[in-house]
C-alpha cells in the first residue's frame, strides 16, 4: 500500500528569508495545523491572529530561565473547530503507533504525533543531547519501501522519510503519547468576509487588551538583563535565544501576512515591520554573544556587549507595542 496526502510546508516564515528555513511559526504544532489548513483548503487567518507574543523570566518549575509566551487573544476561540475541523485523538500502545498512522493516512487525514528530541537528527547541534517532545506531521506511507512521509525541522522545515523499523525508536519518551488525525468534519466558508472580519477584530480587541501584559513582558528583559551571569550558569540558556529569535520572526511573518486586511496606518505598518526585524537581528546577536561565552567557558562578570543589545531590544519593543495598539486604523461603522 502507498497513499501519500497532498500536504506541504508552511512557506511563510522561508519567504522571509531562506536562512530562516529550520525555524517554525511560532512553534512546531503551528507548524503541523498550517500544513493541515492547506490541505484541506482552509483560511490560516484564525491561526495568524489567535494570539500575542510576550517576554517571561524564569519558570522554575518548568526549568525555563526566559522565553516568550504567547497567551490566547480569547481564552474560549477554538481555531479548529471555527475551520470546521475535527481532531480524533488515539491512545495507542507502542507498536500500533505505525497502524494507527497508516489508518488515518489511508481515510485521507493527515496526523501529528509527538518524537523524543534524543533521538531526532541533528540532536547534537539543535538540542544539545536533550529528552524532550516534538510534532511532526505524518502525511504519508510507502509500505513496498517501509517508508512514513512527514514534515519535520530535521534541517529546515521540510518533508523527511522515517523508516517504518526507526519510528518507535524515534518516539522515545514520548512512546505511548496520544496520535491526532484531523479530519474535516464541516464545509464552513472560511474566506468569506464575515468569518475574516470575526478574525480581525479578534486580533484588534486582544492586541489592545493585553497591552498592559506585553509591556509587563519588556521589564521580564531588564530582569534578565541584571541576572546575566545567574543565567548563565543554566545550560540551556543561551540555546534559549534562538527560540526567543524565531518567536519574533514569527510576529514579522505575521504581520507581513496582515498587510493585505489593511490594518494598520501606512507609516505605522512599516514602522512596524522595522521594528521587528531589527529586534530579530538583536536577538539573534545575543545567541552569538552567549554561545560564545558559553562554548569558551567564560566565568566572569562583563556582560556589557549583552546589556547595550538587550537595551536595545527593550527600547524597539516599547516602540512596536505602542505602534500595534495605536497604529490601527479606526474600525469603519456601518
Amino acid at each position: 500500500m502507498k497513499k501519500i496526502l497532498d500536504v506541504n510546508v508552511f512557506d511563510g516564515m522561508i519567504k522571509i528569508n531562506p536562512a530562516f528555513s529550520n525555524y517554525p511559526f511560532v512553534t512546531c504544532f503551528e507548524m503541523s495545523m498550517l500544513s493541515v489548513l492547506n490541505y484541506y483548503h482552509k483560511n490560516i487567518l484564525p491561526f495568524m491572529t489567535k494570539m500575542n507574543f510576550s517576554y517571561k523570566y524564569y519558570d522554575k518549575d518548568a526549568d525555563l530561565i526566559f522565553y516568550t509566551i504567547t497567551p490566547e487573544f480569547d481564552g474560549s476561540f477554538d481555531a479548529l473547530k471555527e475551520l470546521g475541523i475535527e481532531k480524533r485523538v488515539h491512545h495507542v500502545e507502542e507498536e500500533k503507533t505505525l497502524e494507527c498512522l497508516r489508518n488515518c493516512i489511508i481515510d485521507g487525514h493527515p496526523t501529528q504525533f509527538m518524537i523524543d528530541l534524543f533521538y531526532q537528527e541533528g540532536k547534537e547541534f539543535f538540542y544539545q543531547f536533550q529528552h524532550g517532545g516534538h510534532y511532526v506531521n505524518g502525511y504519508g506511507i510507502d509500505d513496498e519501501n517501509g517508508i512514513l512521509h512527514t514534515i519535520d525541522n530535521v534541517h529546515g522545515y521540510a518533508k523527511y522519510e522515517v523508516k517504518y523499523e526507526e519510528l518507535n525508536q524515534l518516539r522515545g519518551n514520548y512512546q505511548g503519547t496520544e496520535i491526532w488525525e484531523f479530519v474535516n468534519c464541516n464545509e464552513i466558508d472560511t474566506f468569506s468576509k464575515s468569518f475574516e472580519d470575526r478574525m480581525i477584530n479578534m486580533y484588534r480587541s486582544g492586541i489592545r487588551e493585553q497591552y498592559d501584559m506585553r509591556m509587563e513582558g519588556i521589564n521580564e528583559i531588564r530582569i534578565m538583563r541584571d541576572s546575566l551571569p545567574f543565567c548563565m550558569e543554566i545550560p540551556i540558556f543561551s540555546m534559549s535565544m534562538e527560540g526567543i529569535a524565531y518567536n519574533r520572526i514569527s510576529e514579522l511573518c505575521r504581520l507581513l501576512y496582515l498587510r493585505k486586511y489593511d490594518l494598520y496606518q501606512e507609516d505605522a505598518e512599516n514602522r512596524i515591520e522595522e521594528l521587528l526585524r531589527s529586534i530579530v537581528k538583536k536577538w539573534q546577536k545575543m545567541y552569538s554573544l552567549l554561545n560564545y561565552k558559553r562554548m569558551t567557558e567564560y566565568s566572569g562578570e562583563d556582560y556589557e556587549k549583552e546589556s547595550i543589545c538587550l537595551n536595545a531590544i527593550m527600547d524597539y519593543e516599547k516602540e512596536l507595542c505602542d505602534l500595534l495598539v495605536n497604529g490601527l486604523k479606526q474600525e469603519q461603522k456601518m
